[in-house]
């Protein structure tokens, strides 16, 4: 893959290119460089639009099998192939992403008024899917240790908040959007184990599990030890990794036949649609043969990611980059600039004129203040546009 490649995506109805302006009502963005939505401006890899233009060319886009034995096979030889886990065809449920499972999880498996545990500052449509069904959010803050400079969980606060009565869920993301930390396996025991413990259901979403930093290694929830397998939904899906959002496919696995039993029924009440007649030959591609494909953009990744704290650090030193351990979305940190929360996001949008996910998203009651997020899974010339704006923008106001 030639990832330096541009391609543009203006006038292609991408979310993240042509329609980020109303996100940012009542601040001047035009022109700005979008980093904001989380995904890729890399093309998928060759043998994945390979399979989708070989189903096109068939003429004929008709109803499909809810979920096909294609898409179950590519799912089963993919968590062997990646993370020697064996699941079960049984095991395995469609939804076209992982945000519709985290919902239904959250209408099948709570009720109106229970407590579901995030840890913020955290993906968004978390805390929105909790607050919109009527359940109550509870919030183990994540601690920012400002002398090592990276987050960890306080497990004080979350054996306090599943002890409560009408805790009910935990949705864990891992690796965790937006901090990029990929939480050790002796981390997710203690997680595993306060769930489980106090009834709590574990719903983890390991959508970003193959983005990772050199050196760094993912452990599957459902691998840490056998004892919490009944007592885990484990969410995955290509789209982050191959760039393949607008397939809309996702694996939710569910061992407990209970819990599984719920969550379809769940589906049913609700009518999702079965997967598109795109969905099986591009997870069964994307799924036997990108590996290659994801060592390849992860160098990529990482050396933009370089790139930038090393000009960060030279040219707008107020400006702090948390490097991440997995995923391609990087915590910024504006608080060295000095200005207000909603000033600094201002000086984002509108001097530098840089389209960026707002700290304040990820969490009220302070968790995300003084963060941005940037997406840098995009071409180097993409990211020095934004760094030379950024620089400038900088130099005006701070030097």
């Amino acid at each position: 893959m030639n990832f330096d490649e541009y391609v543009d995506r203006h006038n292609t109805e991408s979310e993240k290119w042509d329609n980020f302006a109303p996100r940012f009502a009542g601040m001047d963005v035009d022109d700005a460089v979008p980093m904001w939505l989380a995904d890729m401006d890399f093309k998928c890899p060759p043998e994945v639009v390979e399979a989708v233009i070989e189903r096109a060319k068939s003429g004929l886009y008709g109803y499909t099998p809810w979920q096909s034995d294609r898409y179950n096979a590519a799912v089963i030889n993919w968590m062997k192939k990646r993370y020697d886990w064996d699941i079960e065809k049984d095991w395995i449920v469609f939804t076209p992403g992982v945000v519709p499972a985290l919902t239904h999880a959250i209408q099948a498996l709570t009720e109106p008024g229970d407590g579901v545990i995030i840890q913020m500052p955290v993906y968004y449509p978390f805390r929105v899917g909790i607050d919109t069904n009527g359940r109550v959010v509870r919030n183990n803050r994540l601690i920012l240790d400002e002398e090592e400079y990276t987050y960890k969980i306080d497990f004080e606060n979350l054996e306090e908040l599943a002890s409560e009565e009408r805790t009910k869920m935990m949705i864990l993301c891992s690796p965790h959007n937006p901090v990029g930390r990929v939480w050790t396996k002796e981390e997710l025991n203690k997680i595993c184990d306060i769930c489980l413990r106090n009834n709590v259901l574990l719903v983890s979403d390991e959508i970003h599990a193959d983005l990772l930093m050199k050196g760094v290694k993912f452990t599957p929830t459902a691998l840490v030890d056998e004892k919490y397998i009944d007592n885990l939904i484990s969410c995955y899906a290509p789209s982050k990794t191959f760039n393949m959002a607008g397939i809309q496919a996702s694996a939710i696995i569910i061992h407990n036949p209970e819990i599984r039993a719920k969550f379809r029924q769940q589906i049913v009440k609700t009518r999702m649609p079965a997967m598109n007649i795109f969905v099986g030959v591009a997870v069964e591609a994307a799924w036997t043969y990108g590996e290659p494909y994801i060592k390849e953009v992860m160098e990529y990744i990482e050396a933009n990611i370089d790139h930038a704290i090393e000009f960060m650090a030279k040219y707008t030193p107020k400006i702090r980059i948390m490097k991440p351990e997995g995923t391609y979305l990087v915590w910024v940190d504006l608080r060295g600039l000095g200005l207000g929360v909603e000033e600094a996001e201002r000086f984002f949008a509108e001097r530098a004129k840089i389209a960026v996910d707002f700290g304040t998203w990820f969490g009220p009651e302070g968790t995300g203040a003084g963060f941005v997020r940037m997406n840098f899974a995009c071409h180097r010339s993409t990211l020095d546009q934004a760094l030379n704006q950024l620089r400038e923008a900088y130099e005006k106001e701070f030097a």
